[in-house]
């Protein structure tokens, strides 16, 4: 299955380069999954334990949850099979969860800070430069750790032995519902040659349609979703018929023999003696009884559930990236007109602008960030889709004159804005601040 490599969203490393993540399908066996499960495990309670120590402690920096992780290998054999630099990035996921919490307490932003909390389902270790070795082909990755996952196979169209082992940063090991997952991330950059071609278009992200843009054009919704609803309705009943609280007795029964069976009981329990017989002590039972297993029949309508929804998710991601790859292959990222900058012609670089001492006005973002922050909410908090209607309609900075948009639409400033171009200082608001417009979002 063709698997493509996509840009990480994680910080470029220390020389400056991005990181590229390329992503490969396992092929195993199942003790070797049981494995990778096993080391899954290991990471999650390595993270766990860093933050129930910051939890209990006062003063508690990244380094010692570094030093932590030593500790915890020596007290646990489990933990030492795991290799060393992989329970360091657990441990780093731990102080990530804490430094945002901070951060969003610092900032005194509104509503939860964020606690960190104990994760109980994770579906991912990483390896960082150790721990595994690529094979020169490039198609097999053999783990060196304790944890004896062995030597697998890649499934997917990327080179990744065209580059050198030192150039692999990151590998981390994914469970998903349709299987096992290797991203490799590869410090490089990606150089994509755009030709020019002089045309410029505005676009509007609204809910009726996918996108209109300033020709006119519309984009209809693909109601990816909307279509799989009533499949996902009935996968969602087969799983609930399958769980055991869903077992007669457990819910009122409403069907023709559970009458029956009602009537045939209509003669009273016998009554329990006054004086119980003396005899020996009962054991009383747990006041919170451990809860039943689910049936194997349950797990796998689980499955069956959790891959239709991963279908769904993979159908709407690729609409979104092949819309946003068409508009910014076939359109000009800056629009050059006369309405921009003095002295701006088609085909020359526009002139540089006068921006105002203590605010950073950015470039127009590429169409395809417009498109992907209107079609999906970012997780950053705070951060507001680009939904509304009465969107899209860009003018440069000491100009009267929209640039590139529909006549009804206001006009916006440019700026970094919601999505993969927003400020660092406040993510997912524009650079100018509350209450203006920094980026994409009403004009006023």
């Amino acid at each position: 299955m063709p698997i493509a490599a996509r840009r990480a969203s994680a910080p470029r490393t220390a020389r400056g380069a991005a990181l590229l993540v390329y992503e490969y399908k396992l092929d195993a066996s199942p003790a070797q999954y049981a494995r990778i499960d096993e080391a899954i495990r290991v990471g999650q309670f390595v993270r766990n334990k860093c933050l129930r120590l910051w939890m209990d402690s006062r003063g508690v920096s990244a380094n010692d949850l570094q030093g932590f992780c030593s500790r915890l290998a020596n007290d646990y054999t489990f933990a030492a099979r795991l290799n060393s630099q992989a329970r360091q990035a657990a441990a780093d996921r731990a102080w990530q969860a804490i430094s945002r919490f901070y951060a969003n307490c610092c900032e005194q932003r509104p509503g939860k800070k964020g606690y960190p909390q104990f994760r109980q389902h994770c579906r991912s270790v990483e390896y960082k430069q150790t721990g595994w070795k690529l094979d020169p082909d490039g198609r097999h990755l053999t783990f060196t750790d304790g944890c004896g996952i062995g030597r697998v196979r890649l499934v997917g169209t990327r080179e990744i032995a065209t580059f050198p082992p030192a150039y692999i940063k990151r590998v981390r090991l994914l469970r998903r519902a349709d299987g096992y997952y290797a991203q490799c991330a590869v410090a490089a950059d990606r150089h994509v040659e755009q030709v020019p071609t002089g045309q410029r278009v505005g676009i509007d992200v609204g809910v009726c349609v996918y996108y209109t843009d300033s020709d006119g054009g519309t984009v209809d919704t693909p109601h990816l979703l909307r279509r799989a609803e009533q499949r996902l309705r009935l996968l969602s009943r087969r799983l609930s018929r399958k769980s055991w609280q869903h077992k007669p007795g457990c819910k009122p029964g409403r069907n023709h023999a559970a009458r029956r069976r009602a009537r045939r009981n209509k003669y009273p329990a016998a009554p329990r003696p006054l004086l119980a017989a003396p005899g020996p002590p009962q054991p009383q039972p747990h006041p919170h009884p451990h809860p039943r297993h689910q049936s194997a029949n349950w797990h796998k309508a689980r499955i069956v559930l959790a891959r239709r929804h991963l279908t769904v998710q993979r159908q709407r991601e690729d609409f979104a990236r092949k819309r946003a790859n068409a508009l910014v292959s076939s359109h000009d990222p800056r629009p050059d007109c006369p309405g921009g900058p003095a002295g701006a012609q088609p085909g020359q670089e526009p002139a540089p602008r006068q921006v105002h001492p203590g605010r950073r006005v950015g470039d127009i973002p590429p169409l395809g960030g417009i498109l992907w922050a209107g079609a999906w909410r970012p997780r950053g908090r705070g951060a507001a889709p680009v939904h509304q209607p009465r969107v899209l309609r860009v003018r440069w900075p000491g100009s009267q004159e929209p640039v590139g948009a529909h006549a009804r639409l206001p006009a916006l400033r440019p700026g970094p804005g919601p999505g993969p171009q927003r400020g660092a200082q406040h993510p997912g608001r524009g650079v100018g601040g509350p209450g203006r417009c920094g980026g994409v979002g009403r004009g006023r």
